[in-house]
């Protein structure tokens, strides 16, 4: 009787000690799948992005023919062009007024398409028939491409405006190709570098219903986690796992139950561990609480079944004028409008899959009635009896919503408001300033000049602000691509050389033997090198030459142009790459610079993953620098 109390707490502890190891393994699995989860929504939302961002550029290609309903195939591939420069997927736009192809871009290596009528392709002229029908834009595929390759085909419906009638007709149909690898790139599906393995089923953009045209089927009877990638009409199912599929713990298991069993014999060290256990456990609630009510972001637990809240913090019921003892008892639709009611039921669909919803945005109603937007979050969870709870995370955003709000409109301001009429301006004195309104007086001509170059160096300074803001919001998007170095200068030199006649400066390159490969966004590169070579010219003396010359250091390739201009003070060497900084002001020539292209060029080059300097000596000109890694 004297060792019984011994041998109940004993077993007590044990049996406890089993029941923790399971609860670790529990959240060593919850961890794994947030992991993956998390993993998963960011390639989504690339995914989305990605489609989304090439549906609207084919939907500006729709109201340009709307407006435009018998442009010629040169205006067609004028508008058409920029398109695919802007985005890497599209291989190919097509426009069919009445079903038959007049238009193609690029026509090069489609011409065989050019003619088609939809009507006597019995598979193309079924999903045509339903774009009609939807009225919308429909992402169909993947299908194998005669080109090579596999692709999206991406189709919208054209409707002219009937002058005589209030009803709209047909024109056509619209039908853009995209590639289907680099769409699966772009998004981070390839990456070498992703700890988890994909799979995505939903073609033609029929969700869950649709076949696996990504990765291995097996991965969706195999417990994945499960998102949705929402396209213009319908939706792709993406299911993942970790790499090598789910851990299995039962080796840790078993040694954890070999360390209980040994503990078992020595009661007093295990009962100290246990009561320290409880003393960190008590600690950390007491931590968490903390955290949980001085959180500047809302926090809230709600019952699964009945949505009731449980618990919240501080910050989740101040903004909407409700006591806390108010807020609690309040249902959920009377902090939600009706007309969410749609969402919130995509959102619930969305956490009986996969345990967690969000973020989305929405609206809560305050108790004066006024509205604010909040954005939301948040997961599934069990209590000790298994009961589900919901943890939210509730984001008061009115404030990100005005900042927002001012930029865009600064924004749109400046493109619409300053571009367009400078650009008119500009145009006006170029025609002035060329004579052909006649002999002007001398002082006239001068005035005009003037004039003119300031347009053009107002037009510049729009351009580079927007740059700038892109830049400091982190909105600039980078394209980048393994290509060859010695291309990429002599395409800056021959866009440049033009310039450079205007000063009678001869552009001189020296390149490599070899083709070096960087990885770079090409428009950028591109922006840069224009920005030092016209740098160079403008400043170098007339007869002149400016070089640009290439050499390797190891692992680096370092491009530099070599002026021969005065060369810049050394007081100003630490301004250089600032803001608004020019070493000499009093330089009236055009395009004498808006203060910001180097530093524009500076954060450019950083952005990927190069450097960028200079040396000046007085008199003797300057050579700007860049140093790029070798991609091997």
């Amino acid at each position: 009787m004297t060792y019984l109390p011994v041998i109940f707490g004993a077993g007590f502890l044990l049996i406890a000690g089993f029941y923790i190891n399971s609860l670790h393994t529990q959240e060593v699995k919850q961890e794994l799948r947030i992991s993956v989860s998390n993993q998963l929504s960011v390639i989504r939302a690339q995914l989305e992005g990605n489609i989304n961002s090439n549906a609207q550029l084919v939907k500006g290609l729709v109201v340009a023919i709307s407006t435009e309903p018998n442009m010629t195939q040169k205006r067609y591939a004028e508008l058409s062009e920029p398109l695919l420069q802007s985005s890497s997927e599209l291989r190919n736009i097509a426009a069919a007024p009445n079903l038959v192809i007049r238009y193609m871009f690029p026509i090069k290596g489609n011409e065989s398409a050019i003619g088609l009528e939809y009507r006597k392709h019995p598979l193309q002229y079924n999903a045509v028939k339903n774009a009609i029908k939807l009225n919308k834009l429909v992402v169909a595929g993947p299908v194998n491409l005669v080109q090579g390759g596999q692709g999206f085909i991406a189709r919208i419906p054209i409707y002219i405006k009937n002058d005589k009638s209030d009803k709209n007709n047909f024109w056509g149909i619209i039908s853009a190709v995209i590639d289907s690898k680099i769409l699966y790139e772009s998004s981070g599906l390839t990456d070498e570098n992703l700890n988890i393995e994909i799979a995505i089923r939903g073609k033609d953009a029929l969700g869950d219903k649709g076949g696996v045209f990504f990765g291995d089927e097996k991965i969706f009877n195999l417990d994945p986690i499960l998102a949705q990638a929402t396209l213009p009409y319908g939706s792709w199912q993406l299911a993942a796992i970790p790499k090598g599929g789910w851990t299995d713990n039962s080796t840790g298991t078993a040694i954890f139950q070999l360390v209980l069993i040994f503990i078992f014999t020595f009661i007093l060290v295990l009962l100290f561990v246990l009561t320290r256990f409880i003393i960190k456990k008590k600690e950390n609630e007491a931590l968490l609480t903390g955290l949980f009510e001085l959180s500047p972001i809302g926090i809230a637990l709600n019952d699964y079944e009945t949505g009731k809240f449980i618990n919240v913090n501080n910050s989740i019921f101040k903004p909407t004028g409700y006591s806390r003892e108010e807020f609690i008892n309040l249902s959920y639709w009377e902090l939600t409008p009706k007309e969410y009611e749609s969402q919130e039921k995509q959102q619930l669909e969305l956490m009986e899959k996969s345990n967690r919803y969000g973020p989305y945005e929405k609206e809560y109603i305050r108790k004066d009635g006024s509205r604010y937007p909040v954005l939301l979050s948040g997961m599934v969870v069990h209590d000790s009896h298994g009961k589900k709870l919901i943890w939210s995370i509730v984001e008061d955003i009115t404030e990100r919503k005005r900042i927002d709000r001012m930029k865009s409109e600064f924004i749109s301001t400046v493109s619409h408001e300053l571009r367009t009429p400078l650009t008119s301006i500009t145009g006006a004195l170029s025609v002035t300033t060329e004579g052909v309104l006649g002999d002007l007086p001398d002082k006239a001509l001068e005035l005009l000049n003037v004039a003119f170059k300031n347009s053009k160096r107002l037009t510049y300074l729009i351009n580079d602000l927007l740059d700038i803001e892109k830049l400091a919001s982190n909105k600039m998007q980078f394209d980048m691509q393994v290509c060859e170095l010695n291309q990429q200068i002599e395409e800056a030199v021959s866009s440049n050389q033009s310039y450079a006649e205007q000063y009678n400066i001869e552009l001189n390159s020296y390149l490599l033997n070899t083709n070096v490969k960087v990885n770079i966004d090409i428009q950028r590169l591109q922006q840069v090198l224009s920005n030092l070579i016209s740098n160079a010219v403008k400043f170098s003396i007339k007869g002149s030459h400016v070089d640009i010359r290439v050499t390797l250091n190891h692992d680096v390739v370092r491009i530099e142009i070599i002026d021969s201009g005065r060369g810049i003070p050394k007081e100003f060497h630490k301004h250089i790459f600032q803001r608004f900084a020019q070493a000499d002001s009093s330089d009236t020539r055009v395009g004498s610079g808006t203060g910001l292209g180097l530093a524009i060029s500076q954060e450019l080059i950083e952005k990927m993953n190069g450097n960028i300097g200079f040396e000046s000596v007085i008199g003797k000109g300057s050579t700007f620098y860049i140093e790029l890694p070798i991609k091997s």
